[in-house]
Formats: C-alpha cells, sequence, structure tokens
C-alpha cells in the first residue's frame, strides 16, 4: 500500500508519498487580487501558520476552474468585494468593468515545498475608493477553515514598510506599487 501525507504548501496541499519521490500537485496553482482604490489596498490580516500576516485576498484554483473565476471566488469570500466578471464574444472571460479595471496580470512559477513548482495568476485592479472603504474593518469567518479573517483598506506606503506583510506576496506588492494611480 503506498502511504502519503499531506503537508501544507503556500497553495493547498502537496502530496508526498514515501514510495516514489515524485510529488503530486493537488491544485492547479493559485490566484492573488491587490485591489487599489487611489493611494489605499484592500487587504486582509489572516492567521496562517506559523504566524499572522497581512496579505492581499487570493488562494487556491479548484479543479477544473478558471483562473479569473477562481480570483472572484476567492477575493468574494475573504472580503465580500466584488469583481465583475463576464463572457466575451469569443467566450473568454473578461474581468472589470467601467468601475472595477483589469490593470495588470502576471503569471510566475514559484517553488513549492519537497520540490516542484505552482503557478501563481496576480491580477491588479483599479477602483474607485467608494467601491472599496466600506470594506474596511470587515470581520469574515473563512468557509473551509475556522480562520477569522479581518479586512481592512490601508494606505500602500504603509503596507510598503510593514514587516509582517506575508513574505512571498512581498514581490507582488512591490508590483503593485509601481502600479499604483499617479
Amino acid at each position: 500500500m503506498l502511504k502519503c501525507r499531506i503537508e501544507a504548501s503556500c497553495f493547498g496541499g502537496v502530496i508526498f508519498c514515501s514510495r516514489r519521490r515524485s510529488m503530486i500537485r493537488e491544485d492547479g496553482g493559485a490566484v492573488v487580487a491587490a485591489i487599489i482604490a487611489g493611494n489605499k489596498a484592500l487587504v486582509i490580516w489572516q492567521k496562517l501558520r506559523p504566524s499572522p500576516a497581512w496579505k492581499f485576498p487570493g488562494g487556491r484554483i479548484e479543479s477544473r476552474e478558471d483562473k479569473e473565476v477562481a480570483v472572484v471566488r476567492e477575493t468574494f469570500d475573504e472580503t465580500g468585494f466584488q469583481i465583475p466578471l463576464r463572457r466575451g464574444i469569443d467566450e473568454r472571460w473578461i474581468l472589470g468593468d467601467e468601475k472595477i479595471r483589469l490593470v495588470h496580470q502576471s503569471v510566475r512559477s514559484c517553488p513549492s515545498k519537497g520540490g516542484g513548482s505552482h503557478r501563481q495568476y496576480f491580477f491588479v485592479f483599479h477602483a474607485s475608493e467608494s467601491e472599496v472603504l466600506h470594506l474596511g474593518n470587515q470581520k469574515n469567518k473563512k468557509e473551509d477553515t475556522d480562520d477569522l479573517i479581518d479586512t481592512s483598506v490601508l494606505d500602500l506606503d504603509v503596507l510598503a514598510t510593514m514587516p509582517d506583510f506575508l513574505c512571498w506576496q512581498r514581490p507582488l506588492l512591490d508590483q503593485v506599487l509601481a502600479l499604483r494611480p499617479v
């Protein structure tokens, strides 16, 4: 019998099997959304193991789920913020509208715990302050865990200096700072 154990990684579980060295990923990568309103960003405070941290909303892409659907779902689950999503003429997903604009999209391959890699899809949206500010100071309970998530709208310059911003999202924060509206 093949014995497997599941260990936590950045994005869901990684399955390590004792009989073989190869790793099988459980998920199709992850999505992260940065919602920017002027010089402010929608962020969450989540108690993560081993320590709590500020981070942009996001999470694992479910099986057979498109990355655009995943970023809408994860952002809404964690913050209550609804990113508009519709199908275009060519049947591709279109994120955003005239109030909430997608201004940047990128993908990077990140090393996984135990070897291998996964894809991280990063989306930056610009929204009006009226669309975002009312979401600050909310507490949400994440559906699949008992984690409480505090939603806040924080100044980008303050976020840039916070030592407790999630370390693997730090390069993404740097991209957001470079893309902020003038």
